[in-house]
């Protein structure tokens, strides 16, 4: 918020309203962890929960870094660039392209887990490697 003052970015509504959910998911991860660590409230998906909650809140944070910058925010090492240090590596931090692609889903694991819905179609556990669909 305070680089955004200073940049005369926080009276627009656009800002402002990103910087609310920004704050409001930044609590609701605080609120979500100090549940889990209490044994009565775990339901066993909260290291899946906190997954896929931080990679939105990454998301949300460079997006909101570089609407303040704007341009600016894409020459690293000038002026409140260099500041700002954004999760630029968001990608990286979820899981290589490889993991995501051969672990579950967090959100698959969750319904199957947690709430017990049936798993996902999938391939045949014989099935080759080469034969699999990949995405591009």
């Amino acid at each position: 918020m305070k680089l955004a003052k200073e940049l005369g970015r926080n009276t627009d509504p656009n800002v402002r309203q990103k910087l609310a959910k920004l704050y409001t998911m930044q609590q609701l991860g605080k609120f979500s962890s100090l549940r889990s660590k209490s044994p009565s409230q775990r339901t066993g998906g909260e290291p899946n929960i906190a997954k896929l909650m931080m990679s939105d809140l990454l998301r949300l944070q460079r997006e909101v870094g570089h609407e303040i910058l704007g341009a600016s925010g894409m020459v690293m090492g000038r002026g409140h660039a260099r500041r700002w240090r954004g999760p630029g590596g968001h990608a990286v931090l979820a899981g290589s392209v490889y993991l995501r692609r051969h672990r579950p889903d967090p959100a698959h694991i969750l319904g199957e887990r947690v709430l017990g819905l049936p798993k996902e179609p999938g391939p045949p556990k014989d099935t080759a490697y080469k034969d699999l669909l990949v995405n591009t």
